[in-house]
Formats: C-alpha cells, structure tokens, sequence
C-alpha cells in the first residue's frame, strides 16, 4: 500500500507513512530501512522515485503522515525533480492533514521554502541522536549543523527525534533541543543494531526529566521504556 497507517516502531506522533520515495545515501549504520533494502538485493543509496504513489488520495483526518518513512527525501541522492514533485502533490491535494518533513539533510530544504506554500501543512522535523560526533556511524551532517538549519525554517513547526539516541552531554544536549523549540519529540534506542555508544540509564532519565521542566512535549519509545525498567529491576 503507498500509504500506511503508522504502528510499531515508527514515531508515535504520526497517523500514516507516505513512501513515493525510497533510499538514502547518508549511509548510516544503525539504519533498518537499509538492512531491508539489502535483503531484497536493492542499493539504498540509489533512491528510487515511486511515481505510482504519486496518485494516491490523502486522508484528510487531521493526522500527521510521515513522508519518506523508508528513507530521506532531502538526502543529497534524491533529484531535485522528486522533491518537487512530491511537495507539488501535498501542495496541490494535501489539505486536512499536516506532513512531516523529517530529515537529517535539513540544510537542503533552505532551497525548497519556495515549494512549501502552506507553513501550516507542514512540519519540519531532523534526528538528532547526540551533541557528539555522529561521523564515526553516518555520513549525514552533523547534529549541530541540522539543528542551525531547523532553527533557520523558523516559519514552521519543528519536530525532533531523538532516535537512536546515543551517548550525549546533558547540558549541551539539552540546549541543543531548547534551541528547536519542537512542537514534539519522541526519544528511543537503537532498535535491531548495536553500533551506538548507548547512554547510561541515569542519564537517560536525567533528559526526560529535564525535557519535562522545560515544558517538551516528550513521547518515550518502547525501546527506551525497556531499558529502563530492566535497569530498575
């Protein structure tokens, strides 16, 4: 199905995933999309455009849809040509939802402001694992650099996952994550890999809490959830 009502793993703030483009070339270790597209025999870091999906009929029910859940659409592979034809589609027939624009490439939407007519449609969102260096597990931009961008689309909502978190410095994460001012952020563990260095269940209670004091909107992932109540058995 080209859309699909979210469940599972995906972000718990979303209603529905929209795939008209898949892949990625930000190469990163931990990603599950990647290891699928692997096993059917595709190269994920040649995306490819879906041109069928294009068709479909949105469910105008107020829920989020997630763009691009099985890769990202700003990542540097993707033409220019398919970002434009995607944002033309939710220009043209995507009223009564809000489409979240989640991306590690963020700088690039600087170019495509033009494209997203409605700023109340839209929601711009960026994955933010750590403070820390991310080059050692992805080729995407670093964290600090997709939170300048995000602040930069002040125009829009913003939206950030904390997933797969990482091992992190509480004070500057946190201010980091101040910094976007979200709407929403979700916050979860590595799901099937175990490339991170994974952050110590006290300090992962420490960034819910503080999140908390400051008044973010926090969903906690299963995965987050299980590991801290085994750390507390």
């Amino acid at each position: 199905m080209p859309l699909n009502k979210s469940r599972g793993n995906m972000f718990k703030s979303v209603g529905w995933t929209w795939n008209p483009c898949r892949g990625c070339s930000h190469n990163c270790l931990y990603c599950w999309a990647a290891a699928m597209a692997r096993r059917r025999g595709e190269d994920f870091g040649k995306p490819l455009l879906v041109e069928k999906d294009l068709s479909i009929k949105f469910p105008r029910d107020g829920s989020w849809i997630l763009i691009c859940s099985s890769g990202d659409l700003f990542s540097p592979a993707v033409p220019d040509q398919w970002i434009h034809l995607i944002l033309d589609k939710i220009n043209r027939d995507g009223y009564g939802n809000r489409f979240l624009l989640q991306t590690k490439n963020p700088e690039r939407i600087l170019r495509f402001t033009n494209h997203l007519v409605d700023p109340r449609r839209y929601i711009l969102g960026t994955t933010i694992e750590t403070n820390r260096d991310t080059s050692a597990w992805s080729r995407a931009p670093p964290t600090w650099r997709r939170v300048e961008a995000i602040i930069a689309l002040d125009q829009f909502d913003h939206f950030l996952s904390l997933e797969p978190l990482a091992d992190f410095d509480l004070p500057e994460f946190l201010n980091m994550i101040k910094s976007v001012r979200p709407v929403a952020v979700e916050v979860g563990l590595e799901n099937y890999t175990s490339f991170l260095p994974k952050p110590s269940p006290e300090k992962c209670r420490a960034l819910l809490i503080s999140l908390a004091d400051e008044g973010i909107p926090v969903q906690v992932k299963d995965s987050l959830k299980k590991y801290l109540e085994a750390s507390a058995e």
